[in-house]
């Protein structure tokens, strides 16, 4: 009658095994949009209270060419579908690009240098019910088995209501109509905010756990 995925990664496979039995929930068109790097940065696009970095996929020479021609390194090369940081390198010349992966799908996107945000929240299809903004103490591209990753929540104030205006429309384009608890990640320059990537999912680590300790919800 229904199909849960524990894993991020495993949405998917879930998604893939609803839409061949006709079981209710997220199929694969909608799924792809939060899990395909590539299609995420596309329905990105859509918005522009939010600037997108350029990316290409990295099995497109003449794409990855020209990305680097105009934008120069470094570049960030990153699984297409990955999760956690795995996989993610800062490539800083020509001689740091790989050999295409037949494997696994793998995308290169212009680098970034700010700071980053994680958004956790909920929205109803309408607007954000409830959102919290924090900052990472260190960098997600550090993230590993040896290299914890840490944040602070954002106090309340100008910058943290223009984020969540920014937040509004982009969940508009995303989400549209539809329900969904949301795990957002952006560049914070300062000036702009920048797209990093999006999960309709609970943020991982101790995100739901803090949540329902200081707040009483349960995402």
């Amino acid at each position: 009658e229904r199909v849960v995925a524990l894993n991020e990664g495993d949405l998917l496979s879930a998604a893939s095994i609803r839409d061949r039995w006709g079981i209710p929930g997220d199929p694969v068109a909608w799924t792809e949009r939060f899990r395909d790097k590539l299609s995420m940065l596309q329905v990105a696009c859509q918005q522009t209270a939010i600037g997108v970095l350029p990316a290409v996929p990295a099995d497109d020479p003449a794409a990855v060419w020209q990305l680097a021609a105009e934008y120069g390194y470094p570049l960030v090369l990153k699984p297409r579908f990955g999760t956690a940081s795995r996989g993610v390198k800062i490539l800083y010349g020509p001689d740091d690009l790989p050999q295409p992966d037949a494997h696994e799908p793998m995308m290169l996107q212009v680098f970034c240098p700010a700071p980053i945000l994680h958004i956790d929240g909920w929205w109803d299809g309408e607007r954000i019910v409830v959102q919290t903004a924090s900052r990472y103490v260190n960098s997600c591209a550090d993230f590993g088995p040896d290299s914890p990753l840490g944040s602070i929540e954002l106090q309340d104030s100008e910058h943290e209501r223009r984020i969540a205006a920014c937040v509004t429309e982009l969940l508009q384009a995303f989400a549209g109509q539809r329900a969904i608890v949301f795990h957002l990640e952006l560049f914070d320059d300062g000036e702009q905010l920048h797209f990093l990537e999006i999960g309709a999912r609970v943020g991982g680590a101790e995100t739901p756990f803090l949540w329902c300790e200081v707040r009483g919800i349960d995402l």
